[in-house]
């Protein structure tokens, strides 16, 4: 974990303080996960009323095709990575370009 408050990792649903940070307990409980005891779900503290969609989905093995875990993603890029900020900067741009009509394009 490259930061101590968790910041740039998943917490959606998870309990947050006052400056929108997560509860560490809470995300901790999320790394409890790769125990295999279905039961750590259940014991996941979650914020709001909203429970997970279908968290086990992740542990499904499919017999036909490719196995899922034959199937990977490379890592997101650090929170406070060049690249990170240069994905920014596209994303601000096709914001803002979504904005021009195609019929100026020429």
């Amino acid at each position: 974990m490259l930061y101590s408050n968790r910041i740039g990792n998943f917490s959606k649903g998870l309990p947050h303080d006052d400056l929108g940070d997560v509860i560490p307990a809470a995300y901790d409980s999320l790394l409890q996960l790769a125990s295999g005891d279905p039961d750590d779900f259940e014991r996941i503290p979650l914020a709001g009323t909203a429970n997970p969609a279908n968290p086990q989905a992740g542990l499904a093995f499919e017999l036909e095709s490719t196995d899922s875990g034959q199937v990977t993603l490379p890592a997101a890029p650090p929170l406070a990575s060049a690249w990170r900020a240069g994905e920014m900067v596209e994303d601000y741009w096709m914001t803002l370009a979504r904005e021009i009509p195609f019929s100026r394009s020429g």
